[in-house]
């Protein structure tokens, strides 16, 4: 019987009978929950207190030696197939009482009559519910069915051999279950507790354990809060009395053992009030006598001859009518025993029918055909509650319908609180570390309104992703021909086939089943190449696209250029899951157009502190409002289908001021408002006082000969800022230092309120000085505070602002306590605010001109200057005066933006218009509008809009820098928040995974730690099952750092082992994706593969299990203490060069690794398999003094390429990545390089690791830089390619010249790439100074001719400078007595 929980429907069963060939009598159960049908033990799906067996039988050995058991053969779960399931043997029931009818009250002609309910006919319990069959008046009927269920009895009973089950497991036994063709059934033991459970066919093991642990966590809940009843033979449904013996109610009287395997259901709390009018509710207590009147209608239908215009339909559920046809017999007892009750008057019993099949067993059924979306097991929950009059049956329907409603509520709570847990865990802090904060409470709010995270969170994990194809040209170099392996399903046979370059995906599926429809046969000969695609083997990677050319996928052409096997795995398209599939169906978060060129404005602008309403201006239409600064195009799949007028309705616009009273009076104006634009008087700001100040904090920055506060000045500068531009004179005031200085000083700033723009922020920064000394100035602490808040207004009252230690550039050491700044804002008698667009005067400057030739000549050089080029005063004012003339120049905006006067509201409300007509940007110049020299909200939101057009491979490329670009935002909420939120859930693969980890890497950062905090938040509730992936992962981060530690921590000799150990004892999840890729999924670590590597911060080399069998291991580095974020920057550039390369028909074969970095100091890194260091070769060609020769490299490389169109393939590998990883090292200007981070493969591929400084900062040696070369060519190189003099070696300068030329033409690109990078952190890019390297690099005031050159010139001095080899044979001579497999 069904065992209910609380949290799901209330299930009934529907019982069928049918006899088998054998005779024997079965018991069948098939339960429907939430949707998936599982196939379980008959009167039973969890034993309460099963034993085990090898545990005492449940009843006395038999006495009769020679009784056996029936000739069933042995099987085993795993041989079940479809139509089979498991069964119960059971054997004739005998009534308690002769007085007394399992069928209820009967006439008195029937009383002497053997029960048919007697018989041994197998009784099958299915959710499918049967057809109706039209019922004959039961005086025909009745002596009929007895005879014959009597005939057939007689008839088992003598076939069937006598026998004592010694265990309740003797029951068991295979039979057919035609229902259950998705599922198996699937013994659970724990110790000695035994339990069944259906397990879907296509479940995971993974998956199946979650399957288990929900039912079984609910089911012990619903056994905790419920009552204990049983059905009886007339399937009345009987509650147990608490005090009642559980061994009483299932033994028989007379033989004192079990008569079949006893069955509980658990009534939930209530449910007992459901079954007062049955004599027999409570056994185990005295009987209560029923006074409920029994409904002779109650089964009318049934009664009817016709049953074809049944109602079908409840309280809009529609029940099906394809059901299946029942036996017989099955229908004529269905018939007797209804007819039974309801001609039993006043005096029969109320009953619980779980064995009718008929329309009438639908009265109060709750079908599940608006089950959860992508349910594959659509069907009737058969729940039917059968009661004698029509007021319990009406209380039935309504009882199911809101046990659905409350079973759901409380699963989505659940979920809810579920989501809450994994978010916590995955940021590291609860989700209510903020709530006091009204900006953050307004972001969530609005993020509520924008995605609809319910309909979102639905989708399953990514289980299938998009194979990453190329539209580069064809690289001459591969083969027109090669050969690729297919795994046929379902049992992975191996096939061969010829592919040539010109095939498309089509055309190797074709290849593939006409080979096997002619030969093997192991694919159908009705299948057609639609029927298929292909998947990468060993990745979840799909390639759906069937016109696609094969050497487009980038899989392939790396694996022809390395000489690897290229695999591919035939899947049938049945076989897919039916998911919503990331980067391939239509995304689910949408842009909604808006006519409307203007931003779609917060209407809070004129409301006071006490005003919560965002919508107010626009709710009738439906519109969900932003603030100012919002995007033309905002998010809105799908809208919550909750009201949009309260958002922020507990939000309070304040921010955390000490005088709380300067708005307690504004109650009875909370419409009135000033507009910013209407005053006219200097911006002031009062110095009140700095507190928190300590000895300690001084002698930090001063030094150690500060010992008292007498001899210190403090001084507070106070700038007024837009981005990068000072609007105005800073402000100062300077005091001599205290234990707590105390100004109270008002300063009075030049630049009118009136002409504040939207976006300004107040830089404070404190300074201390010696005053004796006459010492610099040091920055001891600063802050920025918008001045104008998320809901524009401006600041006013007290605010106490804790500073950063440090200067601006410095890394913040919070080990000295932070002083607090004091500071007081002008107060007004009504909110103050910045002005709607629409509300701003909308006059047109007309001061430009057209532009002469001269004037053309000077704009057009002034354009070519690069992203750090700094304008002069006399350009700004050139560039604004020819402004309209620019407009032909799409690309010359950020020039035109950087021109105007922000502290000017009319050449604001120009630039404004300018960007309504102007041209749009191509999204890699769009890129530079991001930097935080641009703050204007309008500005960062056309940025955005240029982005729209990227491809998600393309968006991945530059999505370290858009992360990093958030923290340029004025607020938490904007347009390029949304935006990234937005791609990330329409593509959780591609997007949401880097995005993930990019924000994660960023968390330990206490200055940006709040909002990346909130945008993770916001994409972990909208991405779905995918969320537990990360937890996943996270889980495994942990346990590696943990490992990490103590083997760093352990002598050398005892690494190897101690690593195996810790490896061995670690739980693993049974599946997960590594961080480093979302396309690999692993299942368990192979420990004998994984060793630790001779580095100074021991990383580990680990193998993990492909899940897929005939995927090849995945093989990662991972290193715990270690900022990899530079290698992540390093390679990115690196990655970016080599798509420019493609795009210009130019493939220089680079081997470009995945680095994923956790946090600020631990990581994973892809391992490049079948390749070695340079250190490695030399070390074994010779030692120290092989460094100094020109063979070790050539030499391996032929030892390994025998043939001579191998070694020639390979050279060519060679010296097209080494004139790639010249250039590159070049123009990035990596230094530290040596013969231990660069490797070579087998197959020629030359590639750098381990990027430690850049940017031109060479290592140092007593002074002297350690490194002369300009990049690394060694003889030793020049002579795999045939020696200086040689034609290919004239190539290779050739290729270098050409790929450096490439890569000028977008200097600016990079430029802009770095900018945004400064704010990460990284100690070698912290100023706008640090990128001045690359305009050396790209030599950016000569001609291409000039520039290659010049680049020859650097090839010629790379391989003539000797300092390369003899830091190499230092190197090989440095780490000599170590290694790793020690």
């Amino acid at each position: 019987m069904l065992l209910e929980d609380e949290e799901l429907t209330y299930q009934s069963l529907l019982v069928s009978t049918e006899s088998d060939d054998e005779g024997d009598t079965n018991n069948l159960l098939s339960i429907g929950s939430g949707g998936e049908k599982t196939a379980v033990e008959l009167d039973s799906i969890f034993s309460l207190s099963p034993q085990s067996a090898t545990s005492p039988p449940l009843s006395p050995p038999s006495p009769n030696p020679t009784r056996t058991k029936p000739a069933v053969p042995p099987r085993s779960f795993n041989s079940l197939d479809e139509n089979e399931t498991l069964t119960f043997k059971k054997e004739p029931i005998l009534p308690k009482s002769s007085n007394e009818s399992l069928l209820g009250s009967v006439p008195n002609e029937q009383k002497n009559d053997k029960s048919p309910l007697k018989s041994t006919e197998p009784t099958t319990i299915s959710t499918v519910q049967q057809p109706i069959v039209q019922q004959q008046p039961i005086v025909q009927q009745q002596p009929i069915v007895q005879q014959q269920l009597q005939q057939q009895q007689q008839q088992q009973l003598q076939q069937q051999e006598v026998m004592e089950p010694q265990h309740w497991s003797n029951y068991l036994s295979m039979k057919p279950l035609k229902q259950t063709l998705n599922e198996i059934p699937i013994q659970v033991q724990v110790k000695d507790n035994y339990f069944i459970m259906g397990c879907n066919k296509n479940f995971t093991s993974s998956e199946f354990k979650s399957y288990l642990v929900s039912n079984l966590e609910s089911m012990i809940q619903a056994i905790k809060v419920g009552t204990f009843a049983t059905n009886d033979i007339s399937s009345e449904t009987i509650a147990f009395k608490k005090n009642a013996v559980i061994c009483d109610l299932f033994t028989d009287s007379i033989q004192q053992r079990p008569t079949s395997i006893p069955s509980l259901i658990v009534l939930k709390p209530g449910m007992q009030d459901l079954f007062k009018g049955n004599s027999r509710a409570f056994i185990g207590s005295p009987i209560v006598n029923s006074n409920n009147n029994v409904n002779n209608n109650i089964n009318n239908s049934n009664s009817n001859s016709n049953n074809n215009n049944i109602n079908n339909s409840l309280d809009g559920f529609k029940l099906s009518t394809s059901l299946q046809t029942p036996s017989v017999n099955l229908s004529l007892l269905h018939n007797n025993i209804q007819n039974l009750i309801s001609n039993n008057g006043n005096s029969g019993p109320s009953s619980i029918n779980s064995s009718c099949s008929s329309s009438s067993s639908n009265n109060g059924n709750t079908t599940n055909y608006s089950s959860s979306i992508g349910n594959e097991y659509k069907q009737p929950i058969s729940g039917s509650l059968i009661f004698n009059n029509n007021k319990t049956l009406g209380r039935n329907a309504n009882f199911s319908l809101g046990e659905q409603r409350d079973n759901n509520a409380k699963l989505r709570q659940q979920k809810k609180k579920l989501t809450a847990i994994q978010i916590s865990s995955l940021l590291g802090e609860p989700l209510n570390w903020s709530n006091t904060e009204n900006e953050i409470k307004y972001f969530r709010n609005l993020a509520e309104q924008i995605f609809d995270f319910q309909t979102l969170d639905e989708r399953d994990r990514v289980k299938i992703t998009i194979a990453p194809v190329t539209n580069a040209h064809p690289d001459p170099l591969l083969p027109s021909t090669f050969r690729v392996r297919f795994y046929l399903p379902p049992d992975n046979h191996s096939t061969t086939i010829n592919v040539m370059s010109s095939d498309t995906v089509t055309n190797l599926i074709e290849k593939v089943i006409a080979k096997h429809n002619n030969s093997t046969k192991l694919i159908s000969s009705d299948h057609t190449p639609s029927d298929y695609v292909i998947r990468i083997t060993g990745t979840s990677d799909h390639v759906l696209k069937t016109d696609e050319l094969v050497t487009n996928l980038i899989v392939v052409r790396n694996r022809l250029q390395r000489k690897k096997d290229i695999k591919f795995s035939l899947v049938h398209k049945t076989s897919l899951p039916k998911i919503y599939i990331d980067g391939h169906s239509p995304e689910i978060c949408t842009l909604k157009n808006n006519n409307n060129n203007n931003n779609i404005n917060n209407n809070n602008n004129n409301n006071n502190n006490n005003n919560n309403n965002i919508n107010n201006n626009n709710s009738e239409n439906g519109n969900i409002q932003q603030p100012y600064g919002s995007p033309i195009n905002i998010l809105q799949f799908p809208i919550s289908p909750r009201s949009e007028n309260n958002v922020n309705s507990n939000n309070n616009n304040n921010y955390n001021n000490y005088n709380n009273n300067n708005n307690s009076n504004k109650g009875n104006n909370s419409n009135r408002s000033i507009l910013l634009y209407e005053i006219n008087r200097p911006f002031e700001i009062r110095i009140i006082c700095l507190e928190n100040l300590v000895l300690p904090l001084f002698q930090k920055y001063l030094g150690s000969e500060c010992n008292n506060f007498n001899d210190v000045k403090l001084t507070i500068m106070v700038e007024l800022c837009h981005g990068e531009d000072v609007l105005t004179e800073p402000m100062e005031t300077v005091i001599k230092l205290g234990s707590n200085p105390l100004w109270c000083e008002w300063l009075r700033s030049a630049l009118l309120m009136s002409n504040i723009p939207r976006a300004s922020k107040l830089c404070f920064t404190a300074y201390a000085q010696q005053g004796d000394k006459q010492q610099a100035k040091v920055s001891i602490g600063w802050a920025d505070l918008q001045l104008i808040d998320y809901h524009s207004q401006l600041l006013s009252g007290v605010i106490s602002l804790i500073l950063w230690p440090g200067a601006r550039t410095d890394i913040p050491d919070f080990n000295v306590p932070s002083p607090s700044l004091v500071i007081e804002f002008c107060q007004f008698p009504f909110p103050v605010v910045f002005p709607k667009p629409e509300m701003m005067e909308r006059t047109e400057i007309r001061d430009y001109v057209e532009s002469r030739k001269e004037d053309t000549e000077r704009l057009e050089e002034l354009i070519r200057k690069d992203s750090l080029y700094v304008l002069t005063e006399t350009d700004k004012k050139f560039i604004w005066l020819y402004r309209m003339h620019l407009q032909k120049i799409p690309s010359s905006l950020p020039k035109v933006l950087q021109s105007l006067n922000w502290n000017n509201p009319q050449e604001v409300k120009e630039a404004h218009r300018l960007l309504s007509i102007w041209s749009t940007l191509s999204p890699l110049e769009a890129l530079e509008l991001l930097d935080s020299k641009f703050a204007d909200e309008l500005v960062r939101e056309y940025a955005v809009n240029c982005l729209h057009s990227l491809a998600d491979s393309e968006l991945a490329l530059y999505l370290l820098q858009l992360v990093q670009s958030l923290k340029h935002e004025p607020y938490h909420n904007s347009a390029l928040c949304r935006f990234l939120i937005r791609r990330a859930l329409n593509n959780r693969a591609v997007i949401g995974h880097p995005f993930f980890w990019h924000l994660e890497a960023e968390m330990h950062n206490p200055k940006i730690s709040e909002r990346y905090s909130l945008v993770l938040e916001t994409f972990l509730k909208g991405c779905g099952n995918q969320r537990h992936e990360f937890v996943k992962q996270m889980e495994v981060v942990t346990k590696l750092q943990t490992i990490a530690k103590l083997v760093k921590e352990a002598s050398p000799n005892k690494r190897k082992n101690l690593l195996h150990e810790e490896l061995n004892k670690m739980s693993w999840p049974n599946t997960f994706h590594l961080p480093i890729s979302p396309s690999t999924e692993t299942c368990g670590v192979i420990v004998s593969e994984c060793r630790w590597l001779d580095s100074f911060t021991v990383p580990l080399y680990l193998v993990f299990q492909n899940v897929d069998p005939v995927g090849e291991p995945i093989a990662v580095i991972f290193k715990n203490g270690d900022d990899l974020r530079q290698d992540i920057l390093t390679l990115q550039m690196i990655s970016v060069m080599d798509n420019i390369w493609k795009q210009n028909g130019l493939d220089l074969h680079l081997s470009i690794y995945n680095v994923t970095a956790i946090n600020e100091d631990t990581g994973f890194i892809e391992v490049v398999p079948d390749s070695d260091t340079t250190a490695n070769i030399q070390k074994a060609a010779g030692g120290v003094t092989a460094a100094f020769t020109k063979t070790p490299l050539s030499n391996w490389l032929r030892e390994r390429n025998q043939s001579d169109p191998d070694y020639e393939y390979a050279v060519g590998n060679f010296t097209h990545s080494l004139a790639g990883y010249c250039v590159a090292t070049f123009i990035l200007g990596i230094s530290d390089r040596h013969n231990d981070n660069i490797m070579v493969s087998k197959s020629g591929h030359l590639f750098h690791i381990d990027f430690a400084h850049f940017l031109g900062n060479i290592m140092k040696f007593h002074g002297y830089k350690r490194e002369k070369a300009p990049f690394v060519l060694t003889p030793e190189f020049a002579h795999v390619m045939g020696g200086e003099k040689s034609l290919s070696f004239k190539f290779f300068s050739d290729l270098c010249c050409l790929s450096y030329k490439f890569l000028r033409n977008h200097r600016n690109l990079f430029i802009n790439l770095f900018s945004l990078m400064i704010s990460t952190g990284i100690p070698e890019l912290s100023t706008k100074a640090d990128i001045s390297y690359l305009k050396e690099a790209f030599l950016l005031d000569v001609s291409d001719e000039e520039a290659g050159a010049s680049f020859e010139r650097l090839i010629q001095k790379s391989l003539k400078t000797k300092t390369t080899q003899v830091m190499f044979a230092m190197h090989i001579l440095a780490h000599s007595g170590t290694s790793s497999d020690d």
